[in-house]
């Protein structure tokens, strides 16, 4: 049952897909005058605006730093001489087969993805685990003596796997809604160690803590995650996001960089109309009562000047981090507050992870002429290793660690560099070969550790248990524009989603206020839109 791929988020149960190939849009002219102000040229950023230059609504883009794409970043190894160089994903690095929407525009972009992401459980992997190394052959159980604490966390997950699915699969979406309750009232006061410590025995607490600590679900280590709402564990896994990945050959920006170049309305593209201002920085989004229209103040990084303008509308599409930071969670300079209590409070008790990566570009692909796996598990710093297969690159690119949490959190006082030689160190008491392949091309290390990038603050928002309620005021945020106090501005972002830290949530969410906007500006619609959703389809 586990094959089932679903085809929206289980806390939505609403198909985008259908809807936008259904959907015909009718915007009253002078709409198209109207002016649109979109914070952060991210994903969802640019996925509003790729929608609405659709409509002929030209859209400002006002992004604080100097490039596209926000936490969906590909860096190229400075290499000389290539016409394809190898490049490192530091953030969106995998495409699961369930992201449904993120295939619908990968397909009318003429993207495709055909290459699979290294999967533990899917590929040949090492494991190594309390100062010992197993062999995880690809397609088979892990092996002794973690296949015990595995059995155990199957038989807990796959029945729901099971309960679930059995109605999704048949369609039978009332079904499915009242079996995800269901699950909430169980869990959503309970975190993952709870859960954990409840539900799988063991001989001791160490070896839950350990070996859930480095293998997690079979994908790589949650020691760090332990505080987490098992219910964000359990969504990702019901989404299928864990699994069946794939990576794009030419890095998520170059798929970025088509919803800004793509010709659309009068042939014209968000580039064409210079809808972007990179390099610039909103300092405050207030409203004007007396106009009824958004007010945002923003400071060109360059030359220092400041500028005040007044929108029809404004998409915020920065994390929740940075939203608290931008004051958002205040009453404004106007005396207004921009969003009603619920969401103010959901935004100040936003909880952002920490991430880090490491990569290195080796001289060729090695593990392939020493049929080495193409994944590492470990229980010491480099938690996850992932040698990456791009076909159009020869040389290696091998992302040397990915970690969360404290995980993250106690490797960023080391250089990237010095990272390198610690993880080498370890490498080389698990597997000699190996390690004396990890040597970078001209000594160049790519590196980033999220949680201290300038405007991010985080690289993925995930739950504390008894936070499920406020992540429900945020989300259904859009659907102010049908209230008499809308004021125009909407929230928009992965973070504002079900779906932290990946890419499908972010395009929901751009999804649901490009579709408020149309709303304010007196649009009417074909189909059912993301404003028919029910924001008491679930009780958290």
């Amino acid at each position: 049952m586990q094959n089932f791929i679903p085809n929206t988020c289980i806390d939505l149960l609403f198909d985008y897909v259908s809807m936008m190939k259904q959907q015909k849009i009718y915007l009253p002219e002078e709409a198209k005058n109207k002016r649109v102000a979109i914070v952060g040229a991210g994903i969802a950023g640019l996925c509003s605006a790729f929608e609405l230059l659709k409509l002929g609504i030209k859209p400002s883009i006002f992004e604080a730093s100097d490039r596209i794409g926000g936490r969906a970043c590909t860096q190229h190894f400075d290499i000389a001489g290539k016409k394809e160089k190898p490049f490192a994903e530091l953030g969106a690095m995998r495409i699961p087969a369930s992201s449904a929407i993120f295939r619908y525009y990968a397909c009318s972009l003429g993207v495709t993805l055909k290459e699979l992401f290294p999967d533990p459980r899917i590929d040949h992997t090492t494991v190594y685990f309390n100062n010992t190394c197993y062999d995880w052959t690809a397609g088979t159980p892990l092996p002794p003596p973690l296949d015990e604490i595995d059995y155990h966390w199957k038989k807990l997950i796959n029945p729901i796997f099971d309960d679930i699915y059995s109605s999704w699969k048949l369609n039978d979406i009332d079904s499915v809604r009242q079996k995800w309750q269901k699950y909430i009232d169980t869990y959503k006061n309970r975190s993952l160690y709870e859960v954990l410590r409840s539900n799988i025995p063991m001989h001791n607490e160490t070896d839950l803590i350990q070996y859930f600590g480095a293998i997690g679900f079979g994908a790589g280590g949650l020691s760090s995650l332990y505080y987490v709402n098992f219910l964000e564990i359990l969504r990702v896994l019901i989404n299928a996001y864990d699994s069946n990945h794939y990576l794009l050959k030419n890095g998520i920006s170059d798929f970025l960089n088509l919803f800004y170049t793509t010709p659309l309305q009068d042939n014209l593209s968000l580039s064409d109309i210079n809808s972007l201002q990179l390099n610039t920085v909103v300092i405050c989004i207030d409203y004007n009562r007396a106009s009824g229209k958004p007010v945002i103040t923003y400071r060109n990084e360059v030359t220092k000047e400041t500028t005040i303008k007044e929108f029809d509308a404004v998409i915020y599409t920065g994390t929740t981090s940075a939203a608290h930071l931008l004051n958002l969670s205040l009453q404004s300079p106007n005396g207004e507050y921009i969003f009603d209590k619920n969401v103010r409070t959901a935004i100040r008790s936003s909880h952002m992870v920490a991430a880090s990566k490491t990569f290195i570009c080796t001289k060729d692909k090695f593990w392939k002429r020493m049929n080495i796996p193409r994944c590492l598990i470990t229980d010491e710093l480099p938690r996850a290793m992932y040698f990456l297969d791009y076909p159009n690159i020869e040389e290696g690119i091998v992302c040397l660690s990915y970690s969360w949490g404290m995980d993250s959190q106690r490797l960023q006082a080391v250089s990237p560099e010095h990272r390198v030689i610690i993880f080498r160190r370890i490498i080389e008491r698990i597997n000699s070969n190996l390690a004396r392949e990890l040597i970078p091309v001209n000594d160049e290390v790519i590196n980033i550790d999220w949680f201290n990038v300038k405007y991010q603050n985080g690289a993925f928002k995930l739950l504390p248990p008894g936070y499920e309620h406020l992540q429900q005021k945020l989300y259904y945020q859009f659907k102010s524009c049908l209230s008499h106090e809308d004021k125009g501005i909407y929230l928009a972002g992965d973070c504002i989603s079900w779906s932290g830290g990946w890419i499908e949530g972010a395009m929901y969410t751009a999804l649901n206020s490009f579709y408020s906007v149309c709303k304010r500006f007196g649009a009417e619609f074909s189909h059912t839109t993301p404003l028919d959703q029910n924001e008491d389809l679930f009780y958290y």
